[in-house]
């Protein structure tokens, strides 16, 4: 227990897990100084469970300086956040998803048609019929990139670097097999190829650690924020009719994800749905905003429930971007000369009346100024 006792920390007779955070890496963790978990009163139960209380944000600790470097662009040593093959395939794959979204933003590259070659060149690539050469003049760079985030040590000339190369040829083909499917309105698909179709089952595994938080739903979270609120903690409770909304949203995610562990969702998925509602041209980009908020909003609340335990590697929703709500004409709330003539012939008759004051022109528009007037 000597290696983490200098984190047990006693304030007023109760006793919390404390980190420092490191000032570079406190950009990255909302500009927060420490990290807290609270353990209670009895020290010798607080003693132990403060190793497992101090993994947590150690995690957080520790994402957060990935991201200072990749940030800074600080070199980070090959291998030292290391994963398997299917896990960076897999990577790699909802990387290419989420640039077809962006792309699909914009008109003109949203036209551009998928390379008949290039897909030739990855079947050729994934069936190991190209050198080295040419493997790395078609997903080096991808190679490459995973090296800089740490992810792998491959190397150009071994077997390690070819096995990676030929993985990424099946992500980049599988990217592309959703992208034609995009292209006829399906935002639907799932990856067809074993090996990702495995390594996304691994990483809902690998997502939903630690298992006490493993089958954890929306509802769950939802009735626990309900509770905590009740006492006055964990923000301002809400209406009745703002979770019967939320508990309706979370299920419209649940359908079209066809899971309801809140521990394995990804920014994929939440940007999957995003574009098949925008797609369907039957919501507003307000009303999809406003879901996509709520969705936001009990997740933060089950990272906060858990203690950081619920996504120990960061939120996945951070990076999620958000509609924006189309721009309302004003016109279509100013009254009319007739509109405005009608309210004020109406107003001769109340004995409360607007004063002076209460118009004013801006440019060349008249407007008037409706005060709320208390009854006693």
């Amino acid at each position: 227990m000597a290696g983490t006792e200098k984190h047990l920390l006693n304030r007023d007779g109760r006793y919390f897990a404390r980190i420092v955070i490191p000032k570079a890496l406190r950009p990255f963790l909302d500009n927060k100084t420490e990290l807290r978990d609270a353990l209670g009163p009895d020290r010798r139960l607080a003693q132990a469970r403060l190793h497992s209380a101090v993994a947590g944000p150690r995690g957080l600790i520790a994402v957060a300086e990935r991201k200072a470097q990749i940030a800074n662009g600080t070199p980070i040593e090959p291998g030292r956040y290391s994963l398997p093959v299917d896990q960076i395939a897999l990577r790699n794959y909802n990387v290419r998803l989420t640039l077809d979204s962006e792309l699909r933003n914009n008109f003109r590259c949203a036209s551009v048609g998928i390379d008949d070659q290039m897909v030739a060149s990855l079947r050729e690539g994934l069936a190991g019929k190209l050198d080295d050469h040419s493997l790395e003049r078609l997903v080096g760079r991808r190679i490459e990139h995973y090296r800089l985030l740490g992810n792998t040590t491959a190397e150009k000339g071994t077997d390690e670097w070819r096995i990676l190369a030929r993985a990424l040829c099946i992500s980049e083909l599988e990217a592309l097999g959703r992208a034609m499917e995009r292209d006829e309105g399906d935002y639907a698909g799932k990856p067809e190829h074993p090996m990702l179709a495995v390594a996304v089952v691994n990483d809902d595994n690998i997502a939903a650690d630690p298992a006490e938080f493993n089958q954890l739903a929306f509802e769950d979270i939802i009735v626990e924020q309900e509770r905590i609120t009740s006492m006055g903690l964990g923000g301002k409770e809400k209406a009745p009719r703002t979770l019967e909304k939320y508990r309706r949203i979370v299920a419209e995610l649940d359908k079209f994800r066809r899971k309801k562990r809140v521990a394995t969702i990804k920014l994929h998925d939440a940007e999957g749905w995003r574009d098949t509602l925008l797609a369907s041209g039957k919501q507003s980009r307000k009303t999809v905003l406003d879901k996509l908020a709520a969705i936001r909003a009990v997740v933060t609340w089950g990272q906060k429930q858990s203690r950081g335990k619920l996504f120990p590697k960061g939120m996945p929703l951070e990076y999620l971007e958000l509609p924006v709500k189309e721009a309302r004409d004003s016109a279509s709330r100013t009254y009319t000369l007739d509109q405005a003539r009608a309210v004020l012939k109406a107003a001769r008759g109340e004995a409360r009346q607007l004063e002076k004051g209460d118009f004013f022109q801006i440019e060349d528009r008249w407007f008037l100024h409706i005060r709320v007037v208390e009854l006693h």
